[in-house]
């Protein structure tokens, strides 16, 4: 599984250099900005988020979905939290020289307490990161080349780690 989901990251994470994330010191990436706040308790199972959207030329942000349809009902406050923090990462976002380019993020938000998973929560998660893999390559099938995929970082009771 592990494999299945990092390939992409790897393969597509460093290609489009031109447009990058320049967070204020204290986030060094965009994963620790927008999960900066996340207190353990509003993660009450693991959650494996697959988030997208645009950044123009200009700089510009727009277009933001989250792609987990599994466990927006029982996360809405976390959603939007997460959504509402990618829109304000839009003043970090590099954009290029070519004011017409755009690129689509894959930004993964993984939380939660890995060791809490059920045999249930754990077949959930699996469907879930399925169903946005495939929703994945359904929205960008032909346009692969204008995907940044942000490498995963799982974030458990407030500490990341590099997956």
């Amino acid at each position: 599984m592990y494999v299945l989901i990092t390939i992409p990251f790897l393969a597509f994470s460093q290609k489009n250099s031109e447009f990058t994330f320049l967070g204020p010191k204290e986030s060094k990436d965009i994963i620790s900005f927008v999960t900066n706040q996340i207190k353990s308790e509003d993660t009450l199972k693991p959650i494996a988020s697959f988030y997208v959207f645009k950044i123009s030329g200009n700089g510009d942000l727009s277009d933001v979905e989250n792609l987990d349809k599994w466990n927006l009902d029982s996360n809405q406050k976390l959603d939007s939290t997460i959504i509402s923090k990618i829109y304000l990462s839009k003043s970090f976002w590099k954009g290029s020289s070519d004011m017409s380019d755009y690129r689509w993020v894959v930004l993964p938000i993984f939380l939660g307490n890995p060791p809490k998973t059920t045999v249930s929560s754990g077949a959930s998660l699996f469907f879930s990161l399925r169903d946005q893999i495939a929703a994945i390559v359904q929205k960008f099938n032909q346009q692969m080349d204008k995907v940044i995929w942000i490498h995963p970082r799982y974030t458990v009771l407030g500490i990341e780690v590099d997956i």
